[in-house]
């Protein structure tokens, strides 16, 4: 597999503006194509019009033959440097890619930051099919910890929102499904 470099954010500054966690295409330049022809069609077709398309739930902007997820651009527009390290979504919400809803993350705290759904309607609990109890764990830095068995789901629940504070503070997801 190749690894294509990024291009410089200025180079993605003059080409796209963002509005509201949206990009849009700006006029190019005539040095930036082969021929006349090249260029008309281009600005005609594409300046002013919104950039990307939408591809497995995210927005995925392909920029000088680089496929890069919109969210990494607007980073990158916004605190001119591309992410150091990976990108979560403070609302969970992969479409909204307001800067304000962005912030960078380890793998670990973007994992903690993600809804899952079970049959139990809590994220973290289950229920112990021989005994019949719910039990509550949580991934504390890719391991699995047990914190405990309960009665009800909801306490179960309970309990595994206190580790996810704990552990994974504002990254904590501790919505139900």
């Amino acid at each position: 597999m190749v690894i294509r470099q990024l291009p410089p954010v200025d180079h993605v500054r003059r080409v796209l503006r963002e509005e509201n966690g949206r990009l849009f295409w700006e006029s190019r330049p005539r040095e930036q194509f082969r021929g006349d022809g090249s260029w008309k069609s281009w600005n005609s077709k594409n300046a002013g019009k919104e950039a990307g398309t939408l591809a497995d739930g995210r927005w995925i902007v392909t920029l000088d033959g680089i496929k890069i997820r919109r969210y990494t651009i607007v980073w990158a527009v916004h605190h001119g440097a591309w992410p150091s390290s990976e990108i979560d979504h403070k609302n969970r919400d992969p479409l909204d890619d307001r800067i304000g809803n962005l912030r960078l993350a380890t793998n670990s705290q973007n994992q903690a930051n993600r809804k899952s759904s079970n049959p139990s309607g809590f994220k973290g609990v289950r229920r112990h099919k021989r005994s019949g109890a719910w039990y509550a764990e949580i991934s504390v830095n890719g391991a699995s910890v047990h914190i405990g068995s309960f009665g009800t789901p909801e306490e179960a629940h309970d309990a595994y929102a206190s580790a996810a504070s704990r552990h994974h503070g504002e990254f904590a997801c501790i919505e139900t499904n």
